[in-house]
């Protein structure tokens, strides 16, 4: 989502114009699930995945349509049976894919790509009317934004395809609620910071770093880093804001420091704290504080992926990150049973 935004807000500074084609519904096995999206522009270039790449060749002809009319399309790939051979797709998956496909045009359609873009930027939830017996009174792609659209169309809670009757119209709306943009803030700017904050940046999370040390804590080590803040030893930087959506790592691997900062994150609510170093380190860092309910501290941090580099570690890291956030198992999938993803 990260560098799809980032791409969005190039469109709307460049005015020119693309296309946004979001998963809105599926059924069976797929290979990204509702709410996925891509950015398409007119060269062909996609940023986001909606297949794995099997169904984006097609989608791009759907997609310049779209922006060469304005008028946004609904696409159904059903991939039961060989029902995928006449795209030559070879897919062999059991599940279909409905996608929407509607227009960001910052000069033929201003309001609505600047409202587009607001959505996108602050994670707003909102509905989209992508059918309409009464497309006069209820225009298709008409996006409705809770508490900033003057509407007494009624919104349904939860995320994915409803259909509504409104005031004798039968409407079909995509009611979306957008997960934030993580943001991963690392205490620490030594040497085995640098593949975690690499590793964020493929996941497309945001990444604050926080050290004392200028020296380590710089563009020229990490050029991926959206922030880099650099405070006194002794001090927290006065100007980390830190929110419940955040993930946090401890690893300055100096005693004070690592003590300052998990004292200060013990006061804070974020969804993941860890503190890199063995159990026995940790317990003296807490000095004989309690965990707040509210908090789980990962100490050891990671899972056992019996790490031994940075990189490794860092993969490990990552992984016990994903696992907590995500309520996951940890476990091998090839030892579930049942489907994958709900």
């Amino acid at each position: 989502m990260l560098d799809l935004l980032r791409m969005l807000q190039s469109c709307w500074e460049n005015r020119s114009s693309a296309a946004i084609a979001t998963i809105i519904d599926k059924r069976g096995s797929t290979y990204r699930g509702t709410g996925a999206k891509s950015l398409i522009l007119p060269d062909g270039t996609i940023r986001g995945t909606l297949s794995g790449g099997c169904v984006e060749s097609d989608l791009y002809e759907h997609a310049r349509q779209v922006m060469e009319t304005g008028m946004p399309q609904i696409k159904l790939y059903d991939f039961y049976g060989s029902g995928d051979l006449p795209w030559g797709l070879g897919l062999g998956c059991n599940g279909a894919l409905k996608i929407w496909i509607e227009p960001f045009d910052p000069v033929r359609k201003e309001s609505e790509a600047r409202q587009t873009l607001e959505i996108l930027s602050n994670q707003l939830p909102s509905a989209t009317i992508i059918s309409s017996d009464q497309p006069d009174r209820y225009a298709i792609g008409t996006r409705i934004v809770p508490g900033q659209t003057e509407t007494d169309l009624p919104i349904p809670p939860g995320t994915g395809l409803f259909t509504v009757n409104h005031n004798g119209a039968r409407l079909e709306l995509y009611v979306e609620k957008l997960k934030p943009i993580p943001r991963l803030i690392i205490f620490g700017a030594g040497p085995d910071a640098v593949p975690l904050v690499r590793g964020a940046k493929l996941l497309q999370w945001l990444v604050t770093l926080v050290d004392h040390r200028p020296g380590y804590a710089n563009r020229d080590q990490f050029p991926e880093a959206d922030e880099i803040l650099v405070s006194p030893i002794g001090t927290v930087p006065p100007d980390l804001q830190v929110q419940e959506k955040d993930y946090a790592v401890i690893m300055t691997h100096h005693f004070q420091q690592d003590q300052l900062f998990l004292h200060h994150m013990l006061s804070q609510s974020v969804s993941y704290l860890g503190v890199l170093g063995p159990r026995k380190r940790t317990e003296q860092l807490l000095e004989g504080r309690t965990v707040p309910a509210h908090l789980t501290l990962h100490s050891p941090i990671g899972l056992d992926l019996k790490a031994e580099t940075p990189e490794e570690i860092a993969i490990s890291i990552l992984s016990e990150i994903l696992c907590h956030v995500n309520k996951g198992s940890g476990v091998s999938l090839r030892l579930r049973e049942g489907a994958i993803h709900h």
